[in-house]
């Protein structure tokens, strides 16, 4: 829609899932900068739009991108994004769309947020926080256990955390139990003091 939601144009980023009974979870991301340029993905098919999706390009060959899992725009940089994405193993990518040139930060779990008010503010499913964009981490997990009086709620796993918000000092995280399917298998706790 350009007109606030009044009519709407059909989007081509359906077009693969004509034939499908229903389609896969896709996760779309609006650019803060254009609202023209949408990031989709789900776990097989990646596209991008940079015209408010009248035409879609495979991220996989325009930008040499795959497995997409998590992605965020740098609130800063109209031309950086951060993107999560592989296989069984997850890597945090540094990417530059004027250069076509990427950075792998780290492994970083699935899920992750760069701060929308300071960049340099990252926080992963791994219970990681990076305060330089991801040059240097440091781990929360020993931090979030002290606050945590729940045994069952300890972190052991690598990507127990799912990072909900970060905004200056304060984050917020969902911490997942370690025996699921149960009632009660989610805790939201937040730090005030950068975790």
């Amino acid at each position: 829609s350009n007109n606030d939601g009044l009519s709407w144009t059909k989007s081509l980023v359906y077009e693969p899932y004509s034939n499908w009974a229903s389609p896969p979870l896709r996760r779309m991301y609006v650019s803060p900068f254009d609202p023209n340029e949408i990031w989709s993905f789900d776990q097989e098919f990646n596209f991008v739009t940079f015209n408010c999706g009248l035409s879609w390009s495979n991220i996989k060959e325009k930008f040499n991108i795959a497995n997409v899992w998590d992605f965020a725009h740098d609130y800063q940089n109209p031309n950086i994004i951060y993107l999560s994405a592989g296989v069984n193993e997850y890597f945090l990518y540094r990417f530059d769309k004027s250069t076509r040139g990427s950075i792998e930060l780290r492994e970083c779990g699935r899920k992750f947020i760069v701060a929308k008010d300071n960049s340099k503010n990252i926080i992963t499913s791994r219970c990681e926080i990076s305060n330089d964009g991801g040059w240097t981490w440091h781990s929360i997990a020993e931090s979030v256990n002290k606050s945590i009086d729940i045994d069952e709620f300890k972190i052991v796993d690598s990507e127990i955390i799912y990072p909900i918000e970060y905004s200056g000092n304060t984050i917020q995280i969902q911490v997942n139990r370690k025996v699921m399917f149960i009632p009660g298998h989610h805790a939201v706790i937040q730090s005030k003091d950068n975790g």
